[in-house]
Formats: structure tokens, sequence, C-alpha cells
């Protein structure tokens, strides 16, 4: 269910006013996000639905729970997933720094997906 979820209200570092259902990290400022830009960044959650706005502006972000996000390509279900770049997620390889897990297998890029966000910092071997 999509409605089990917690938001959070941030400013946007950036414009994502068409950028619902993408990951973000912490930007520069305090309390700022923009959209994540490789595995490596540490996410922050997923731009709620109708929680895109431009830059300067409140952004609601699902923080922990379920939601729906563009997926980079093809994942397998249940793996761990990471922001990747332009915000997309991807299959969590090479960072510790993962978003949550997939619910559902995404079959090609912009496919979107539900997962269940909750960031944590896992080893990975």
């Amino acid at each position: 269910m999509e409605s089990e979820k917690i938001t959070q209200t941030f400013m946007a570092g950036a414009d994502l006013s068409l950028k619902e259902r993408f990951a973000v990290k912490y930007g520069n400022t305090a309390g700022q996000v923009i959209l994540t830009a490789a595995e490596t960044d540490i996410p922050v959650g997923v731009i709620a639905d109708g929680g895109g706005n431009t830059s300067g502006h409140a952004v609601s972000v699902v923080t922990a729970g379920r939601c729906k996000v563009k997926a980079g390509g093809v994942i397998t279900v249940h793996a761990r997933v990471s922001g990747a770049a332009s915000g997309k997620i991807a299959a969590s390889a090479s960072t510790h720094f993962v978003l949550g897990r997939i619910e559902q297998a995404p079959g090609a890029d912009n496919d979107e997906v539900t997962i269940f966000v909750r960031p944590m910092a896992v080893p990975l071997a």
C-alpha cells in the first residue's frame, strides 16, 4: 500500500518541479535537497507525488515507507537500490548507501515501480 509512508518537507536546491518519484540527496545548503547524481550519493528519500517544486520552494519527500520511483534500468525484484544518475534508482552494486528495497522488477529505463524506502548504510559483500 502506497499510503504507508512518512514524508518530510525540504527546500528544493534546484528545479524539482517535474521530478516526482525521483531520488534526492542533501544539497550544499542546510535543509535543501537535490537529485541524486551517482550511486555513491547518500539518499534522503523520494520526491512524493504532487511534492515537486521549483528551486527555493518546499518539496515533499518520502523518507520511509512505500512509494513509486523511476527506474534507471532493469533491476531484480527485492534488490537493494540506491539513487543514481538524474535521480533514477539503480541496483546497489558498489555502494553501501541504500535507498531501500525494490518490490517490483522494472523491465526498462523510466519504468515506475514500487519500493520500500528506508535509507541506510549497509555492508555489501
